[in-house]
């Protein structure tokens, strides 16, 4: 295992090869260079650095949940759809960085049968692909059927049980 760099303490300045950082911020996504994680060289510059770091510490760990959030919905919008299909999908091509999605036209009037997705007509595409067919113009059934679980998420009414939610 090859040792870590010498990374600088954020409140001290002083190089350290020690690299606890900040753990409620720590695996926040990063997209820009003011995105940086944060590392101490002991608890004690840590406790000392708190209150200049409490601001966009927030703003970091709002940011994970709701990266949280968004592949929590991800994963239960394609979990509906793979179960609830409703395109007569035959075959997808990729041209040119385009995905085309083949499928038999049906009358608008006449009342479309739900199914199972048709995986094994799809064979050797990639899970993108398959998840840019499951939600192929499902935009007001997306809204629809995740805004109350991306309501409970964002009220924090789901996640780890506490002691006194536990049924006995």
């Amino acid at each position: 295992m090859t040792p870590l760099p010498p990374v600088q303490c954020a409140n001290c300045r002083e190089n350290t090869i020690k690299q606890a950082g900040c753990e409620r911020c720590g695996d926040a996504p990063r997209y820009g260079p003011d995105d940086t994680s944060v590392c101490y060289c002991g608890f004690g510059c840590q406790e000392s650095h708190r209150r200049s770091h409490k601001d966009h510490c927030d703003f970091l760990y709002g940011r994970s949940r709701l990266l949280r959030a968004a592949l929590i919905l991800k994963r239960a919008l394609l979990a509906y759809r793979e179960t609830v299909y409703d395109l007569d999908l035959t075959d997808m091509q990729e041209q040119e960085g385009a995905l085309y999605l083949h499928h038999n036209e049906r009358d608008a009037f006449v009342h479309c049968p739900r199914g199972p997705f048709p995986r094994s007509r799809l064979q050797g595409y990639r899970s993108y692909h398959m998840g840019a067919a499951l939600t192929f113009k499902q935009g007001a059934t997306s809204m629809a059927l995740l805004s109350p679980l991306a309501r409970m998420l964002f009220e924090g009414n789901i996640g780890p049980r506490s002691e006194s939610t536990e049924i006995s």
